[in-house]
């Protein structure tokens, strides 16, 4: 049994990968606060399409705390009037303390010229909030999406996933991994996922195409309809 051991995912700014899918995600979060007309902004993609990076940016370019929804009760009660950035903001939805934890945290903000960058799976007006002045509040907020990855950047982030986990590849393979993918970042992730479970299992950190082909008939067989 191969021993899984943890990784260095790059997270700084250095390693952020802009694109024209995700231009305009990049201008909210580095217009600022001043451009958004209130204390609060969204950005809104699938998973795996760099909104936790983007905040992880934000947040060390302005010396902020990045939050989880679990953090909002001790920060909403808090007397600093620092900014925030907080990750899979949707999830304070349908939870009254959560709820009212980023209202009380919202009105903070808007009184102290502070501000909070929200990262979302949806946007804020698909929340099932049931706190009706958190939706009205939340539904001023400027929103960018991140759309799909294009051929360009599904590229570099498959190369850059790769080289977080210490894999390379033959020449030729990062080019097969891309045709036989979805073009999405999700996938992309579980792709090199179960390359590196497979490379573990063989003791290899080279990947090869007689390497990766079983992982790619497996991924190819898990999309498959299943007949009944």
């Amino acid at each position: 049994m191969p021993l899984v051991l943890p990784f260095d995912r790059a997270m700084d700014g250095a390693d952020f990968l802009p694109s024209a899918s995700n231009r305009a995600a990049c201008l909210l979060a580095f217009e600022g606060p001043g451009a958004w007309g209130g204390p609060a902004a969204v950005l809104v993609g699938p998973e795996g399409a760099g909104k936790t990076h983007l905040l992880n940016v934000w947040s060390v370019a302005r010396g902020v705390p990045l939050l989880g929804v679990d953090d909002l009760d001790a920060e909403s009660e808090a007397d600093t009037a620092r900014s925030f950035a907080l990750d899979d903001a949707e999830r304070v939805a349908g939870t009254p303390d959560r709820e009212r934890a980023l209202f009380h945290l919202y009105n903070r903000l808007a009184g102290t010229g502070s501000a909070i960058l929200l990262a979302s799976r949806v946007p804020p007006a698909r929340w099932p909030l049931g706190l009706p002045d958190l939706a009205s509040r939340l539904r001023t907020a400027p929103v960018a999406v991140i759309e799909s990855p294009d051929d360009a950047l599904r590229e570099r982030l498959l190369a850059k996933l790769l080289h977080d986990r210490a894999l390379h590849v033959e020449e030729g393979v990062l080019s097969r991994l891309l045709v036989h993918t979805e073009r999405s970042c999700a996938a992309l992730k579980a792709l090199v996922e179960a390359l590196d479970r497979h490379a573990l299992a063989h003791q290899r950190r080279a990947l090869s195409h007689a390497l990766v082909s079983p992982v790619l008939a497996e991924l190819e067989a898990s999309r498959e309809p299943r007949m009944l």
